[in-house]
């Protein structure tokens, strides 16, 4: 009986991580039914996954071209290059076992439960608290009913929009956090040095998953830095430029293949205007208290708690001077102005509070400061311009990229981070409760006490689960998180997805309008169509910022930027456009261009309760010669290559190919290289006032094969790859080194 109570009492807190990890995942276990989340973007990272996972993981890379959407891009540069490698890898092992879809689940089901070890890591790693850190287990995985789908990167996020990439990345940056927390308590050595090359490893991860996250990240680790400093220890400063410059030297390398060509082609082909804005102003401060509800009286005060708390314990023990006393003070007024911002929903005026709060922080050591300073600046930023301008101060003449960035992003690393505090908060309060009790009762009453805070905290999470997860499915006969197979919409689409697949498209555009913002559940799920059926379409894309999305983008009753029913109008200019883009069918959901379609003689060759598709008056080549005797028919269109046959050309006849120019696609006709020249369709321009460069290959023979591939930079590629293969082979020899060593001492005591 010892050996078990001895057992539980070292490991306690672990055995509690596996029972929430188990308690998460019965939350969602109706994931696992038949069907596919379809929520938003769900349909892009599975499309994007599975193109990873088929085209690129065998030839050893991450970054890829998909010349079935959006006219052509780049696959995992500019978006979620993380999440979609990520299920990729996962479906590399398991391949076997399941199905991709299935994998797809799992994928996601591991990142909402990552929450609970990723941030009981941080918060042991920042206070050595093993009950703050289950608490904060506990209540990361809490879907509260509070919890926003769009700013809190929950589980709601991660079923209903599907952009789970900004999930992913908060689980590595506290990773990152608590392996640079610890990497000041170490000695130079090889230990010291497997914590930095990790530390940086879990922030280039956050980077190329999500670079919001990286950017909340940044700010974080700018605080830890400040504390180290303000700490006025000579020993702690050195090692802090120490760990950071080499922990900012391996994040560059690790993350050199996707960071460098991003870097070079961001400007040209990833600045349009975003339609979408992340501006949320006072959103963000209305969010944070929303976000907790109906538990947001006890978690946001919980979350107030800790530093006072160590303050009050601190002078009860400690005589205190005049600058224990000014510490006070400055700790009184940064909490104030905090808690005033907050009440008065100013997020101009947060910021206010953190010259205060490092003052205290000078007097009254405590790690806590770290999440609640971080919360607040990541708040402030969250708001976006709103909160840049304080009086006739504008801080966004200083802020670079400030009209770029999606703010409101960092609202979600700031939610986790008051968690984190709220934890300690409520492991601090409690273990003041229980000494109190002891020495003024009992044992037996403080037990009860601390007891009767676990239930309730345990009660605020099971009645929030119950009413907003499938914890209690199929005793309720209820089920939240509904899957493709319980909408109809999905299997209009299969329809037609099926047609397409059996029609035997070539060389030419499908343009499908997206189902999102026209008929419900809101859902890009046609993007499923060139996974599906290996034919080059346009549409279902959720909105970028990359340089087709205006021709490319057809959610909202938008298609080619033009409202479908004012295209309905004017279908001349839709002639002109798909001769210009190389679309040759359009799938069209709305009632009115349909009937205008329909009126004006346009073929009509699929129709079904959704969906009519209409073929175009001609044939629209995605890739033509201007010259009536050439001809050119595809040999192999798919991700990383596409192959073309000409016949009958001219010599210096130019083949025009409907595909983004992109600089790191190599041409070659009949195996040698060639020169591609991009031309802008003029049309574009006047009707809808969009430059997209297309290519276009003068042709040096008459008769040919050309092959359009992609070709990375091998610098930057050999660089993460050397960068990952000298990590794992380091901390492969601490790991030995320590084997070695265990089994040496074994057998000496032995």
């Amino acid at each position: 009986m010892s050996v078990l109570s001895n057992f539980l009492r070292k490991n306690w807190d672990y055995l509690s991580l596996a029972a929430i990890i188990a308690y998460a995942t019965l939350s969602i276990k109706t994931f696992y039914r038949p069907g596919i989340p379809i929520g938003w973007d769900h349909p892009n990272y599975i499309n994007q996954a599975w193109f990873t996972l088929r085209y690129l993981l065998p030839k050893g890379r991450l970054l890829g071209w998909d010349p079935l959407n959006q006219y052509g891009w780049p696959l995992n540069q500019f978006y979620y290059c993380g999440p979609h490698s990520y299920v990729a890898l996962l479906a590399y092992s398991l391949l076997n076992f399941t199905d991709f879809y299935t994998i797809y689940k799992l994928a996601l089901n591991i990142v909402y439960v990552s929450y609970a070890p990723s941030i009981y890591v941080y918060v042991r790693a920042l206070t050595a608290d093993r009950t703050g850190a289950v608490v904060a287990t506990l209540l990361a995985v809490t879907v509260f009913p509070g919890e926003s789908a769009w700013l809190d990167a929950g589980l709601r996020q991660i079923y209903e929009v599907g952009m789970w990439g900004q999930s992913m990345g908060i689980v590595f940056s506290f990773v990152a956090l608590a392996l640079m927390t610890r990497t000041v308590d170490l000695d130079l050595g090889l230990k010291w040095l497997v914590a930095c090359i990790w530390a940086a490893f879990f922030s280039s991860t956050t980077m190329v998953t999500h670079p919001m996250v990286f950017y909340s990240l940044a700010i974080s680790i700018a605080v830890l830095i400040t504390m180290r400093v303000l700490s006025l220890n000579a020993r702690i400063f050195w090692r802090t430029v120490l760990d950071y410059t080499l922990i900012i030297c391996f994040t560059l390398a690790f993350s050199a293949f996707w960071l460098i060509p991003m870097l070079k082609y961001n400007r040209m082909y990833h600045n349009l205007v975003w339609n979408i804005k992340w501006d949320v102003g006072k959103r963000a401060i209305i969010d944070i208290l929303e976000t907790f509800k109906p538990y947001s009286w006890l978690i946001i005060p919980l979350a107030l708690l800790p530093i006072p708390i160590r303050v009050l314990v601190y002078t009860r023990a400690v005589k205190t001077g005049l600058k224990e006393k000014l510490g006070i003070v400055s700790l009184i007024m940064g909490f104030s102005i905090f808690a005033a911002s907050l009440v008065t929903v100013n997020p101009s005026t947060i910021l206010l509070a953190i010259p205060f709060l490092l003052a205290g922080y000078t007097v009254y050591k405590d790690e806590c400061y770290h999440p609640l300073i971080s919360s607040i600046l990541l708040l402030w930023i969250g708001a976006g311009y709103e909160s840049f301008r304080i009086g006739w101060v504008d801080l966004t003449r200083v802020i670079p990229f400030h009209e770029e960035l999606a703010f409101g992003k960092c609202v979600a690393l700031a939610r986790y981070m008051l968690i984190s505090l709220a934890s300690i908060g409520f492991s601090r309060m409690t273990y003041i409760l229980k000494k109190t009790c002891m020495k003024k009762f009992s044992r037996t009453a403080s037990i009860m006490l601390c007891s009767i805070s676990a239930l309730i905290l345990i009660g605020a999470s099971l009645s929030s689960q119950l009413e907003t997860t499938d914890i209690a499915y199929p005793v309720n006969g209820r089920v939240v998180f509904q899957l493709s197979i319980d909408y109809s919409l999905s299997a209009k689409v299969d329809e037609l997805i099926d047609w397409i697949q059996h029609s035997s498209k070539s060389n030419t555009y499908i343009l499908i309008q997206d189902t999102l913002g026209v008929v419900n559940p809101p859902s890009h799920y046609v993007y499923l169509v060139s996974l599906m059926s290996n034919v080059p379409t346009i549409g279902g894309i959720y909105g970028t910022r990359y340089i087709t999305d205006p021709i490319a983008n057809t959610e909202g009753n938008r298609i080619l930027s033009i409202g479908a029913n004012m295209l309905a109008n004017d279908l001349e200019k839709l002639d002109v456009l798909a001769r210009e883009l190389g679309i040759t069918y359009i799938a069209v959901i709305d009632p009115s261009l349909k009937n205008a379609l329909n009126r004006n003689g346009y073929l009509k060759v699929f129709s079904n309760d959704l969906f009519e598709v209409f073929r175009m008056k001609t044939f629209n080549p995605i890739a033509s010669i201007e010259n009536s005797t050439a001809t050119v028919r595809v040999l192999n269109y798919t991700v990383d290559n596409v192959v073309l046959e000409f016949r009958g050309a001219k010599v210096n006849d130019r083949l025009r190919v409907r595909m983004v120019y992109y600089p790191e696609l190599s041409v070659k006709v009949n195996g040698r290289p060639v020169t591609v020249i991009p031309y802008y369709p003029p049309n574009l321009s006047k009707t809808i006032g969009v430059r997209v460069p297309f290519m276009e290959i003068l042709l040096p023979s008459m008769n040919g094969i050309v092959r359009i591939t992609y070709e990375p930079d091998v610098i930057s590629h050999t660089t993460s790859l050397a960068t990952l293969i000298f990590s794992l082979a380091v901390t492969s020899i601490l790991f030995l080194r320590r084997a070695v060593k265990y089994v040496y001492l074994r057998r000496f005591y032995h």
